[in-house]
């Protein structure tokens, strides 16, 4: 590990003498010692001319000129024998990808050739040209590069295919698929295949031909963004978006509102976002419309969030009744808004509260399945710590309670099912927290999908008892927890202790970036690439496939990651730090 940290994005120099190539072999054996580290293999290497290098299974190499595709091992060329060109990286790993040992050049003027008509298609490959080809311009033998698609439809939904094929040849290079969506993940594959070879001055295919064929193991591959605690510019929003996509992840959270600041803007209830940090911390619909729309031509689905009936604290900014009355007067109630704690829940009790949600979430879908301002087909409803101690304080809620025969839960479920009746009438699916479905089992919709958080064993639950499932476990995939490893979110499960049958029901995972402390300065270094992690978790699932160690295997690759996304303008952190600590490559931090 310690060794394959100082990886460059495409290979290192461990010493004056050897290139690491991962994933690849020699099919030229020399003979083989019972020996496995660096540096016990290097020392016999150096020691015996005819050995060239030697592989991660303690083969010693006679020749190594023509690297294959291994999953298996991985190869150290010594550098005084012939240098084979390194493999690109990609990241995620795909499904089945094979390769040669020749290399291709891509001209800078490639054509997409696009068998059907569409807009999104044309524009995302003209966003890859511009990203691929960012030196100057160089011929090469491919020109064309032809997208097959036998879908033209441009919905985006938890059921859009998203598998894609990717061939390059000699002289050319074709992506099939059926659905535009998978076409964009084939580009960003391809993009990561094209290097520019500063020395031959082209931009290059090493590993040629490639054949490779993918696809996501999860529908739901996602990140929260928490622009309640800390508003995010427009700007940021969209970067996080273009960074979403480079890593094949399709759903942005937008954790939009919470206690301490309500940003959004209701024009059935204008005074709603008097609850924003300052008037210039505020979204308009029509540029949260436009945010929407940017997602979608990136392939990122935006699920949005208006937690309930805790969390509520800046809805009664503009609209007081919306609270509990007299909630200040209990010592229970946590209300130190706008910091944290600040868990004042609206009031159940309070036909306005329904009035209230009713209108903003006609509003916000435009009362029908992919209509509206959040055209997506889920639509998050909260739920999450609802502190009754609130409810307590309050005279009328206590009348109403002893009227009634209620207790607490009840008027916390009272909540649930009518914001769930109200949502699913506009055509959309609930999205809640972990501890509606604790309280509340399988009395809710069975169109529910629950969102774990607090403990993973839940999952199990939730799927045994026929509902949907998303995993985002706090320690994990909690991204505001600096000193968990990436390591950790490499290796999360979303299918552990669930029993093949009911597997199809768990939809995949996100990575959660809450607010408090996080803001435009340093959101990118807390989200990358420790979600690029999860990410392959999520699409590959199968991490390291034959591999002995998946870990060891996949820092190269991520670190090649992360250059690949700081070249792109997002500022992810290194692999193994915070910040860069020393100089060096990109990848050598």
């Amino acid at each position: 590990m310690k060794t394959l940290a100082l990886l460059s994005c495409l290979f290192v120099f461990t010493s004056a003498k050897y290139v690491y190539h991962v994933n690849s072999d020699s099919n030229q054996d020399l003979y083989h010692v019972g020996l496995n580290s660096f540096e016990d293999l290097s020392r016999v290497c150096d020691a015996d001319p005819n050995c060239k290098g030697f592989n991660t299974d303690g083969w010693l190499k006679k020749d190594v000129s023509n690297l294959v595709a291994s999953q298996l091992v991985s190869i150290w060329a010594k550098e005084t024998g012939p240098a084979p060109a390194p493999l690109p990286m990609i990241w995620p790993e795909p499904q089945m990808a094979q390769h040669g040992s020749s290399s291709v050049r891509v001209s800078s003027s490639l054509d997409c050739m696009i068998t059907i008509d569409s807009p999104i298609l044309k524009g995302a490959c003209s966003r890859y040209r511009d990203l691929i080809f960012t030196q100057e311009d160089a011929k090469g033998d491919i020109v064309k590069l032809l997208i097959k698609v036998s879908n033209a439809s441009d919905r985006l939904d938890i059921d859009t295919d998203e598998s894609y094929s990717l061939t390059i040849s000699e002289n050319s290079a074709e992506i099939s698929s059926k659905t535009i969506y998978g076409a964009m993940h084939a580009l960003e594959t391809f993009s990561q295949l094209v290097q520019f070879d500063f020395n031959l001055k082209a931009y290059v295919v090493h590993g040629s031909p490639w054949n490779i064929t993918d696809f996501p193991q999860f529908p739901h591959r996602g990140l929260l963004v928490d622009t309640s605690r800390h508003f995010l510019p427009l700007r940021t929003l969209r970067q996080v978006i273009d960074s979403l996509s480079y890593a094949k992840m399709n759903v942005l959270h937008w954790h939009i509102v919470d206690a301490q600041s309500f940003p959004l803007e209701s024009k059935t209830f204008p005074k709603l976002w008097e609850g924003s940090w300052s008037p210039k911390e505020r979204y308009t619909q029509k540029a949260v419309a436009e945010i929407v729309e940017y997602a979608k031509h990136r392939g990122v689905r935006v699920m949005p969030e208006f937690d309930g009936p805790g969390h509520a604290f800046s809805w009664g900014t503009g609209y007081p009744e919306l609270l509990p009355a007299d909630f200040a007067k209990s010592p229970q109630c946590s209300s130190e808004c706008p910091v944290n704690p600040c868990d004042v829940p609206l009031d159940p009790t309070n036909n306005f509260t329904y009035t209230v949600i009713d209108g903003l979430f006609r509003e916000l879908t435009g009362g029908k399945q992919y209509e509206g301002v959040f055209t997506d087909d889920f639509f998050h409803l909260g739920g999450d710590e609802v502190q009754y101690a609130c409810w307590s304080s309050s005279p009328a809620i206590q009348a109403y309670m002893k009227s009634t025969g209620k207790s607490y839960d009840d008027l916390y479920m009272d909540y649930v099912k009518r914001a769930h009746d109200i949502i699913l009438s506009f055509g959309r699916t609930p999205v809640n927290w972990e501890e509606v479905f604790n309280h509340f089992g399988n009395k809710l919709n069975p169109k529910t999908v629950i969102h774990i958080w607090l403990d993973h064993a839940t999952l199990a639950k939730v799927v045994a008892a026929g509902y949907r499932g998303i995993l985002s476990n706090d320690g994990v995939w909690y991204l505001d927890g600096l000193e968990t490893s990436w390591v950790t979110y490499y290796t999360n499960d979303p299918y552990e202790n669930i029993p093949a049958s009911q597997q199809h029901l768990v939809l995949g995972g996100q990575t959660c970036m809450w607010g408090e402390t996080a803001d435009p300065s340093d959101i990118f270094a807390r989200i990358w690439p420790k979600s690029a992690a999860a990410a392959e978790r999520l699409w590959t699932y199968n991490i390291g496939r034959a591999t002995s160690d998946p870990i060891d295997t996949a820092v190269p690759r991520l670190n090649a990651f992360r250059c690949h996304l700081l070249e792109r303008g997002i500022g992810s952190a290194p692999v193994f730090s915070y910040f860069p600590n020393q100089p060096g490559s990109c990848s050598s931090q």
